[in-house]
């Protein structure tokens, strides 16, 4: 066989076995698993995302009342438009207020069992020291 006859022998067998590898059922079946699997771990970590932004969100929320929190976002959000996404997420909106509102309890419960705290402004406490924790 010449040389260029080996080049297009070579040529040939390799389009032949990469339509063979096209059209495997396996193969396609192994990209498609392949596809999903990332779909899948995209939109969970977009959801974990959200939900923990969500939760802090909240707590910044409990920690602080609505319109100590309005407050602390209007820096980011004083020249969006209402419709821009992250105006839309920094707001407070009714699921993270009655997320705040059961949370309160627990998370300004320091001023509640008398220790001694310090009350900053925006319903912020601080403990003194650690050991008052206790």
């Amino acid at each position: 066989m010449s040389t260029e006859q080996n080049v297009d022998f070579r040529k040939r067998r390799s389009e032949i076995i990469k339509t063979h590898l096209r059209n495997d059922p396996r193969i396609k079946a192994a990209r498609r698993r392949v596809r999903r699997n990332i779909v899948f771990g995209a939109f969970s970590y977009i959801l974990v995302l959200a939900f923990t932004l969500l939760l802090a969100k909240s707590v910044t929320m409990a920690m602080n009342d609505p319109a100590a929190y309005r407050q602390m976002v209007a820096p980011v959000i004083g020249t969006l438009p209402e419709t821009h996404i992250a105006y839309v997420a920094l707001m407070p909106d009714p699921v993270s207020t009655q997320i705040a509102s059961v949370l309160r309890p627990y998370v300004n419960s320091g001023a509640a069992d008398n220790h001694d705290v310090t009350v900053l402004e925006n319903s912020q406490t601080v403990p003194l020291s650690l050991q008052q924790q206790n």
